[in-house]
């Protein structure tokens, strides 16, 4: 795939309430009046048959399989997702997608890493160190710097492999895995040059989202950053599961770069906005559904969530629907083109007094 990325000069936001409302339609992309008709009845539909199940058999949305789920069919499809996921072992060039090679090499890093030479870093979110491995070929290497690092995550699963993988990655002269949440890192206050999280926080609670920030911004040591990337309203990553949402699918949809905008203001912590846009490319049929079931669905939650399953059987069984409308919106030919649009939020700790 190729990618361009294209950086805004980088603005520092102070903490004032201005950051854009959480927003998103499905009828973005969708031609004419007959088409949005058929958006509604099918979310009229889909939310009509989860409160009907809830009813009947007080269903827990986040625990139980939805009435006529294929539980047996549900697990061979994680297990199918979760050797996907788990399988992406390789180097950064083998990546499926654009995200951090991009975020890896933005000029930004430069401003971060400044003069070190050996950094601490924590990275959370860390999943099976996709970005981590990125970031090793890409920041590190280049720049002939070393780094300690420390990676949260909520999949345990995901740590496994992300410990097996860390011995191989260039410049990582020690890692350590950590089984925690997000929002409970207070006994690493203060301890980290840089503290990253990329592309992780889709899935975190808007009523956890603040705790969350601040946890991570109290890692970072004085003088030292912290730095955020995700996809805004605009981006894919974030419409998608949106989408589910409007369809009934889902009973929320997924966090944005806006929404974390917002707790930063919320919470008068300063930083600097970079906007990041590239281009997403699919050329096949195999490679668009990776892209849409795992990058834009399942990635968003652990593994063994209930949540990852009915966002990889949503897109088998609405790809007609209007799910399918939303991604044919994006075709170009016999490929489909997503546009990325992914703000970067520089956090630095000020230096101590």
């Amino acid at each position: 795939m190729e990618a361009k990325a294209t950086k805004a000069p980088a603005t520092i936001s102070k903490a004032t309430k201005s950051a854009g409302p959480r927003a998103f339609s499905i009828e973005a992309g969708l031609n004419t009046e007959h088409d949005k008709q058929q958006v509604h009845r099918f979310a009229e539909l889909e939310t009509t048959k989860t409160q009907q199940a809830k009813q009947d058999q007080k269903l827990d949305f986040f625990a139980d399989p939805p009435v006529g789920y294929k539980t047996e069919q549900n697990n061979q499809n994680l297990d199918s997702f979760a050797a996907n996921r788990m399988g992406n072992m390789s180097l950064a060039a083998a990546d499926p997608v654009e995200d951090y090679r991009v975020l890896a090499q933005c000029d930004f890093w430069t401003e971060v890493i400044g003069s070190k030479k050996e950094l601490s870093c924590m990275d959370v979110c860390a999943g099976t160190g996709r970005w981590m491995q990125s970031f090793s070929e890409l920041v590190l290497q280049p720049r002939a710097v070393t780094a300690k690092v420390d990676c949260v995550d909520l999949c345990a699963t995901s740590l496994q492999h992300l410990e097996s993988r860390l011995p191989q990655m260039p410049g990582i002269l020690s890692g350590q895995t950590h089984n925690i949440s997000a929002a409970t890192l207070q006994s690493f206050d203060g301890q980290y040059d840089v503290v990253t999280n990329m592309h992780g926080l889709y899935g975190v609670p808007l009523g956890i989202l603040s705790e969350v920030v601040s946890s991570m911004v109290n890692a970072v040591k004085p003088g030292g950053y912290c730095v955020l990337a995700l996809g805004d309203n605009r981006s894919f990553y974030v419409r998608y599961p949106q989408a589910l949402q409007k369809l009934g699918v889902m009973e929320e949809g997924c966090t944005s770069a806006n929404d974390v905008e917002s707790a930063l203001i919320e919470q008068g912590i300063d930083f600097q906005k970079l906007e990041v846009n590239y281009i997403e490319r699919t050329k096949t049929e195999e490679q668009l559904i990776h892209y849409v079931m795992n990058e834009s669905g399942g990635n968003i939650w652990p593994a063994d969530d209930n949540r990852t399953g009915r966002a990889l059987d949503s897109f088998v069984a609405q790809r007609s629907g209007p799910l399918g409308q939303l991604i044919d919106a994006h075709a170009v030919g016999s490929e489909h083109h997503f546009p990325q649009s992914v703000p970067v939020l520089l956090i630095r700790k000020p230096d101590a007094k």
